[in-house]
């Protein structure tokens, strides 16, 4: 596991960082969270990935209200989780899994032995999850969360569903070492994928 610190989140400089990295908030575009299976969806994200890996730039600056008031909410749950449970929550830029520097994650921050990942989400969305059974919500996040176990190695981490005029919801996910395989034989065929297409383009 690398730890990138020194470069804040959103930033032009993570953008450069994580240009033509597999994320784990991507995973569920070449895995599925039921059975594992090869994402269809693959084809299209190694596409996107060579594109930035040979041009330096992120070509999907996607972003709508929701993902911003999701942004502006972040550092409010953040503090509440270390407010009800006295832990410090380091706040990084980007993990790599290791020096190869092909994979990585952004978590919404690191305790010393789990990761932190807060969803903070619409009325209507927390009122169905609180309504609704806990299994369905960690398998809703599955790929990021177990992503981002495989990448740190971790055990364990913290997914808090966050709404200011709610109680939060916090879940601790167990680390799932068959699905974490999983997630390796998927990476390693979509990283394949991505150096052949590379060799046809004589790159």
């Amino acid at each position: 596991m690398i730890i990138i610190d020194d470069i804040e989140q959103g930033t032009p400089e993570w953008k450069l960082l994580k240009a033509g990295v597999i994320s784990a908030s991507n995973l569920h575009k070449i895995i599925s969270a039921v059975n594992g299976e090869y994402s269809k969806q693959a084809d299209k994200y190694v596409i996107k990935l060579i594109s930035e890996r040979l041009t330096g730039e992120v070509d999907d600056d996607y972003t709508n209200a929701y993902m911003e008031r999701g942004r502006e909410m972040e550092a409010e749950a953040r503090d509440w989780y270390r407010m009800t449970h006295s832990e410090a929550v380091r706040q990084v830029g980007f993990v790599f899994r290791d020096e190869s520097r092909l994979v990585g994650c952004s978590p919404d921050g690191l305790m010393e032995d789990r990761g932190f990942e807060t969803k903070c989400v619409i009325g209507s969305t927390m009122v169905s999850y609180l309504l609704g059974d806990e299994q369905s919500i960690v398998n809703e996040y599955k790929q990021q969360v177990q992503g981002g176990m495989w990448i740190t190695g971790f055990d364990y981490w913290e997914l808090l569903i966050y709404h200011p005029s709610f109680d939060p919801l916090l879940i601790t996910v167990k680390r799932d070492d068959y699905y974490c395989r999983k997630i390796e034989m998927a990476v390693a065929r979509t990283l394949k994928d991505m150096n052949d297409k590379i060799k046809r383009l004589g790159k």
